[in-house]
């Protein structure tokens, strides 16, 4: 169940955010030759901002429509109610990990631009070691149950690498404003109550005209 929900999380960061990342790559390295670190800043900040306005609502629909797209994905009619809730919430929680995947990618490139591979190396092993530790703490110690911990180690690892990596990038560079982020954050935030509230409506409408279960029978039809 946490490998198909896995497969379902990865897909949007390997289909958008790798290509972005390979594109906005010989820009930012023309920006750092030049040394040109206001402009640079500007154009990571655009990133940064268009990658959480889309994967951030992304990730709510995913939250809401969790078990109809493992369904629509992945069950023939072979799937019992137990692994399609538990494939579900393994996608709910996964898909939470979504926005940083997304954001990872062009701040570890922003890197590579400026010559500064040590940064983002060190830096991924410290998110390599709190994964670890999380999955540790999590079932060793606490006592949670193998499922909640993995699914959750996901969100936990990466949101606390990529925290490090904004920090040490601001560090070098002026970006992400504060004022103007908060204001952003504000805006992305109404954007995704909005979506969340169609996206549950909408599909509840949809299940009340049209009957969906009953497309999923094994049936040979004369």
């Amino acid at each position: 169940d946490l490998k198909y929900a896995r497969k379902v999380g990865e897909a949007p960061n390997t289909l958008v955010i790798a290509a972005l990342s390979i594109a906005i790559l010989p820009h930012l390295c023309e920006l750092a030759t030049g040394r040109r670190w206001e402009e640079f800043g500007r154009v990571m900040t655009r990133t940064i901002r268009m990658v959480v306005l889309f994967f951030v609502p992304l990730a709510a629909l995913c939250v809401v429509l969790r078990r109809p797209i493992i369904q629509l994905l992945f069950d023939r009619g072979n799937w019992t109610d137990y692994h399609l809730s538990h494939a579900g919430d393994a996608l709910g929680l996964y898909i939470l990990s979504l926005p940083f995947f997304a954001i990872e990618n062009p701040v570890q490139q922003s890197f590579f631009a400026m010559q500064r591979m040590w940064t983002p190396t060190l830096i991924g092993f410290l998110g390599t070691g709190f994964h670890i530790l999380f999955l540790f703490v999590g079932i060793e110690w606490l006592g949670f149950g193998y499922f909640a911990v993995v699914a959750l180690v996901y969100v936990a690892a990466r949101a606390f690498k990529n925290v490090i990596l904004l920090a040490a990038m601001r560090y070098h560079v002026r970006i992400l404003p504060w004022r103007e982020s908060v204001v952003f954050l504000a805006k992305a935030l109404a954007v995704t109550m909005g979506v969340i509230l169609a996206t549950h409506y909408v599909y509840a409408a949809v299940r009340r005209v049209v009957r969906l279960e009953r497309y999923r029978r094994h049936e040979v039809v004369l």
